[in-house]
């Protein structure tokens, strides 16, 4: 499974199939060799997975878990805290200090990526899993940090959507596909996952105005009832 580079280009699988996989390990054990036929995914998703286990030093060459995935695993390890130690000693920036994520850009960080050899929207997706590998292991992060939308295509007139990275990481993590008479809007939300929107297709100006109007209502309804506290004894 193990594959080799001249350059460690940095983790960039979806940052949810990752810790899925590990969360499976450490639920139902880790075996003596981790191999793409238990990777989850379709074969981009199992080779993206693949490479971000090498690169994290948690399968040698030989297909076997080191020593980090034995603890990462382990159940009774603090996930975060190993997590953690794995991040800082991946990174050569964070080994050499050269970056420091909770007082940087975007862009610093997209040139330290392109100097370990990731380019095109593989550099979105590298960004996207170290800020969310990041906020699981509390690494602080600049909020001048953001993952970076897909570059442009070709001669620059036809644009790579994010809708359609997303689409890729759901193929690798094996979700279904979103509804084809539907159009998704994607809201990167500093902090958190992103929010994922489903509207139908060729809706007019009028129909956009109502929709967007009980959205308001139901969503701002929905956290107001969220925030109330749960009630106490019977029903009466």
């Amino acid at each position: 499974m193990a594959e080799t580079s001249k350059k460690a280009v940095p983790p960039y699988a979806t940052y949810q199939s990752f810790f899925n996989f590990i969360n499976g390990l450490r639920e139902h054990g880790t075996p003596k060799h981790i191999t793409r036929s238990m990777l989850p995914g379709s074969n981009s998703g199992k080779a993206s997975m693949s490479a971000t286990l090498s690169v994290l030093g948690l399968v040698n060459a030989k297909d076997e878990p080191t020593d980090k995935m034995r603890q990462l695993t382990d159940s009774e390890t603090n996930y975060g805290e190993k997590l953690k130690e794995i991040l800082q000693s991946s990174y050569p920036f964070f080994q050499d200090g050269s970056l420091d994520l909770s007082d940087t850009t975007t862009d610093k960080v997209v040139e330290k990526f392109k100097e370990l050899g990731a380019g095109g929207s593989t550099i979105t997706k590298c960004m996207a899993f170290l800020l969310a590998a990041a906020k699981d292991a509390n690494i602080p992060v600049s909020r001048y940090v953001k993952t970076p939308p897909p570059p442009t295509k070709g001669n620059g007139k036809k644009k790579i959507s994010r809708a359609s990275v997303v689409e890729e990481e759901e193929e690798e993590e094996g979700l279904p596909p979103p509804p084809t008479d539907k159009e998704r809007i994607v809201v990167s939300v500093h902090g958190m996952d992103d929010w994922e929107i489903y509207v139908p297709k060729g809706l007019t100006p009028a129909q956009w105005k109502h929709g967007l109007k009980m959205a308001n209502f139901i969503l701002s309804n929905y956290r107001l009832a969220d925030d109330d506290p749960a009630p106490t004894g019977g029903a009466t």
